[in-house]
């Protein structure tokens, strides 16, 4: 990992030091020794050397310095080569508590099981917060600055649902009703005690928070505002946001897990349910009993990567209509009403040239755990063409399975004998009785509609049904034989 000169001050804490920070940032990738003839240093890079020849200031002599771009750390009574051997073990250090919180989110670990790493990346107490404000987890929990505020903390287990904005000043001194994905420092009202706090998200959505207490210290302050980022990223992989079984999930992960074919816990549903827009007191949404999903199923044919999709998704779940997107590979599920659908691609239009869109919808359904089954259907009317357009699943199943029992030979040999029967009957007498069977069976068995259709009267109709029974023997009052006939037909 990269470091910043605030994290290298961090770790240099056994010298009198003073750090001179401008624009500090995660840019450092090793250590070089400084150059007496330059004057002005790579930010990629941090320069080690006697701090005389770098000011041209006998009042550095017993001072050495570490500069990378327009930082600066001075530190006094220090051995050239400690210092140096100090500064790389800073960066080993910090790369060995990365990997291990890299390979606690990768195995999904519960926050709690995340605190040592994160204790090892940050020195001072930060508090681990779900979205609703329970305490998950808490590093360095048990060091003496720990004041009143925090203390309620660890003995409730919360953070009340109105602390931000009735506790907490941003840098101007103004209540702070809201944090942001990005860290930001916030002063706690009636008291010196200052904190950084940022969400954890996951890809746009809010699933949790951090607060870090870092004490009264600019260098320190700016450590946590360069590592509280990379924490929160590997803690939106921790267990409390990605397992099935966790209340905690965002939408877009619970979606994954339903198509993926997992069950959600009762409060991970009714969440889920409530957060898409599809909960029952949302307003717009349909009863439980009557409300029918549709997963639609993209694929953009010009640009295709990360960015292009999370925007759409973006767009399509702040469109109005309640949906909820997530990405499959190099594709988006978007899951919604189907009576909004129309709105979503009319969304789309908008955003997508149609020539550049593959659409795939799948049959609608009302049970949220035919989820997997959806993906199938829309994935199947998706790879129907490989030219743009929307394609159904709806319109697309009977002519497939029709295809498929048609080039079976087996299904051929296997039609209802009365076909091949009425066909020779036909021959035979130049008659219709075949052409009859079949527009009965399309009009749904009603005699009057069959007679129009065919363009004959009542009587002759019904005179040819039943020299249709007599020839081939078969029950047309019998649903079973309707259907085989009628399946027949089809194939």
């Amino acid at each position: 990992m990269k470091l910043s000169m605030s994290m290298i001050y961090t770790r240099l804490s056994g010298y009198e030091r003073e750090a001179m920070l401008q624009h500090d940032g995660m840019t450092i990738q090793g250590v070089r020794f400084l150059a007496g003839s330059r004057t002005s240093y790579s930010p990629d890079y941090v320069y080690v050397g006697a701090a005389s020849g770098y000011f041209q200031d006998p009042g550095f002599s017993d001072a050495m310095i570490l500069t990378s771009g327009q930082n600066s750390i001075i530190c006094r009574g220090a051995d050239n080569e400690d210092l140096l051997n100090d500064t790389l073990a800073a960066f080993e250090h910090y790369n060995r508590a990365e990997q291990q919180l890299f390979e606690c989110a990768a195995k999904h670990y519960p926050v709690k099981d995340m605190i040592q790493p994160i204790e090892k990346l940050l020195p001072f107490p930060m508090y681990i917060f779900a979205i609703d404000g329970r305490l998950l987890g808490a590093a360095h929990k048990n060091l003496t600055r720990v004041d009143e505020f925090t203390d309620d903390v660890l003995k409730t287990g919360t953070l009340g649902a109105a602390t931000l904005g009735n506790v907490f000043l941003d840098d101007r001194g103004m209540q702070s009703h809201d944090l942001s994905d990005k860290p930001q420092i916030m002063r706690i009202q009636g008291r010196k005690t200052s904190c950084i706090g940022m969400y954890i998200m996951q890809d746009t959505e809010r699933v949790g928070f951090v607060l870090y207490f870092p004490p009264e210290d600019k260098a320190e302050f700016s450590t946590g505002i360069c590592l509280e980022p990379l924490i929160c990223s590997y803690l939106a992989d921790a267990d409390e946001f990605t397992q099935s079984g966790s209340e905690h999930l965002s939408k877009r992960m619970a979606l994954s897990q339903l198509l993926a074919g997992e069950r959600l816990s009762g409060a991970a549903l009714s969440r889920f349910l409530c957060q898409s827009g599809f909960a029952e007191d949302t307003p717009g949404a349909g009863s439980a009993a009557s409300r029918r999903f549709v997963l639609l199923l993209l694929e953009t044919l010009t640009i295709q990567n990360h960015t292009f999709r999370t925007m759409i998704m973006s767009e399509l779940e702040g469109c109005g209509v309640p949906a909820v997107c997530c990405e499959l590979e190099n594709r988006i599920a978007v899951l919604l009403e189907k009576d909004m659908e129309e709105q979503v691609q009319r969304a789309l239009s908008r955003r997508i040239p149609q020539e550049n869109l593959k659409t795939g919808v799948s049959l609608p359904s009302s049970d949220i755990y035919a989820l997997p089954h959806m993906l199938a259907q829309a994935d199947f009317a998706l790879g129907a063409s490989d030219s743009p357009g929307i394609r159904r699943a709806e319109d697309l199943a009977l002519p497939y399975l029709i295809t498929a029992l048609r080039s079976n030979p087996i299904c051929m040999e296997l039609l209802h004998p009365a076909l091949s029967e009425l066909e020779a009957y036909d021959a035979a007498n130049d008659s219709e009785m075949k052409k009859t069977l079949a527009a009965y069976l399309d009009a749904g068995c009603s005699q009057n509609a069959a007679a129009q259709a065919l363009n004959v009267h009542l009587n002759t109709l019904k005179y040819r049904l039943k020299r249709i029974h007599e020839i081939c023997g078969i029950d047309l009052s019998d649903p079973q034989e309707l259907f085989y006939l009628q399946l027949s037909f089809k194939i």
